[in-house]
């Protein structure tokens, strides 16, 4: 029986301009028939309360981790069939043939995809437990991964990663922590650490931007651009206790942030959004997000 029934209007995130973005709605699967504003604003608290003291991970899910927790999946959109069922055919072909690539350059064997899986549910395991899995998991003008909706919470049981309103929250909610309201205060005064596929150039641009949000210390992990879900973090290299953690390592987000438990604050995959910091005019899910704050640049 499913569990999920309710659907909550979150067209607010971001720059407020996520419906038009999404093809005129968002609407977010909920257990309880909840305000989304309200809904997230009791997300971002809890989130504060964490930071310098407890362990919390979250980690984001969407098409590229789908695909590779589950195999591809067709996502069937009427008005797009032919050509969503070439994208899926292709993929299909790809996947089952060279491996599992994302766009973000991470890429995967096919045996490597069968043993680093069940590395991942582990890791889906423990972070839904003590945190959030916030997964691409609504509906939109766009029809995107409509197709999974009907199984999502079927899957995720299956796996012994049973979807509650304490351990799910919207894909969306995850950017929208930097973006609105309480924003400033993951930032200003805070020792910082981010962990990413950085290049030196990187860290000196995200040092000069992240400047104006007055943060107390920056330090940085690099992770690898094409295997995150094999790295081993080395935490005894820092310098300074972090208060929070930011991730940007695809897929492998969740092998990073399981290993950075032991420094007990919240952990938080912020994929692509890791580019505003560098490139404070980046614009990320259709320009929904973007450098922290509520003023787009």
């Amino acid at each position: 029986m499913k569990k999920f029934v309710n659907l909550v209007d979150i067209g607010f995130v971001g720059y407020g301009n996520a419906n038009h973005a999404y093809g005129g709605y968002l609407l977010a699967y909920s257990m309880n028939n909840v305000c989304g504003q309200e809904w997230f604003n009791s997300f971002q608290d809890i989130i504060l309360d964490f930071i310098g003291k407890r362990y919390l991970p979250i980690y984001r899910m969407a098409d590229g981790e789908f695909d590779f927790l589950f195999g591809p999946v067709f996502n069937y959109r009427k008005k797009h069939f032919l050509k969503d069922l070439a994208v899926y055919i292709k993929k299909w072909i790809r996947f089952y043939s060279l491996g599992f690539e994302t766009s973000w350059g991470e890429n995967y064997s096919l045996t490597q995809i069968l043993q680093l899986r069940k590395k991942l549910i582990s890791d889906l395991q423990q972070i839904s437990t003590q945190g959030y899995l916030a997964l691409y998991f609504n509906k939109n003008g766009h029809f995107e991964l409509n197709t999974l909706n009907k199984t999502l919470e079927k899957r995720f049981q299956a796996i012994n990663c049973p979807l509650t309103q304490n351990n799910y929250v919207p894909f969306h909610f995850v950017c929208n922590l930097l973006m609105q309201r309480r924003y400033l205060e993951f930032f200003s005064n805070k020792n910082i650490l981010l962990v990413s596929g950085f290049t030196s150039e990187d860290r000196e641009k995200i040092k000069r931007n992240l400047s104006v949000l007055t943060p107390k210390n920056l330090e940085f992990i690099n992770t690898s651009k094409t295997h995150s879900m094999l790295d081993s973090i080395e935490l005894e290299k820092l310098h300074v206790k972090p208060d929070i953690a930011f991730v940007a390592a695809g897929v492998g987000s969740a092998n990073i942030i399981s290993q950075l438990s032991r420094l007990n604050c919240p952990c938080i995959d912020i994929g692509g959004l890791m580019k505003s910091f560098i490139s404070p005019s980046f614009t990320y899910h259709g320009n929904v997000f973007g450098f922290p704050g509520t003023i787009k640049l």
